[in-house]
């Protein structure tokens, strides 16, 4: 018996972890090797499984801040074999307190946002350059989709998106404008 079709478009996407599950990560930041080769092996583990039981067809990963980690879990993720498109997830950094919580952030981020912690602006202006950058090497070296977080902070992602010419301002709704944001960010 074959399976009806949908007219409703329908994926399921799997989590990645380009460091490693968060609760492989040391105090230092960073995971072992063997415990990121394992997670790895639980993702290969897990898409076979899902991709036969549920048709999993994509991979988003959990947020990173160090676009080369990114690019050698890609590398990892297809030299055992998982073939299916992986999708960056990028947050924007829009507060210091939020940034505090967030997975391995490199030292030069760190001591950047140290400077200006105390100025609410200049941390999310900083947080939209930074997104951008980040969004720019990812599309260099081939990857053609993003996943922004927004964590209903929509602003910095709209940002983003106009910096890398993805939307217009004109398209944005009036209440989401942006402009100002991205002005102070390419400043």
């Amino acid at each position: 018996m074959e399976p009806q079709k949908s007219p409703i478009s329908n994926n399921i996407i799997v989590a990645g972890y380009p460091e490693a599950h968060p609760d492989a990560i040391g105090p230092d930041g960073i995971a072992s090797s063997e415990a990121y080769e394992s997670d790895l092996a639980y993702l290969k583990k897990k898409m076979e499984e899902i991709l036969v039981d549920a048709g999993a067809d994509l991979i988003v990963t959990h947020l990173f801040f160090d676009t080369d980690i990114f690019l050698k879990f890609v590398n990892d993720c297809r030299r055992i074999g998982i073939t299916c498109p992986i999708v960056p997830g990028i947050r924007p950094i829009n507060t210091y307190k939020g940034f505090l919580r967030m997975t391995g952030i490199p030292a030069e981020i760190t001591a950047a946002l140290e400077l200006i912690k105390d100025n609410d602006e200049a941390v999310k202006s900083y947080g939209i350059h930074l997104g951008t950058e980040i969004c720019k090497k990812i599309l260099a070296n081939g990857i053609s989709t993003l996943h922004l977080y927004t964590f209903n902070m929509e602003k910095s992602a709209l940002a983003i998106q106009m910096n890398l010419g993805l939307i217009e301002e004109r398209k944005v709704s009036r209440s989401l404008s942006v402009s100002h944001i991205v002005e102070e960010a390419e400043a």
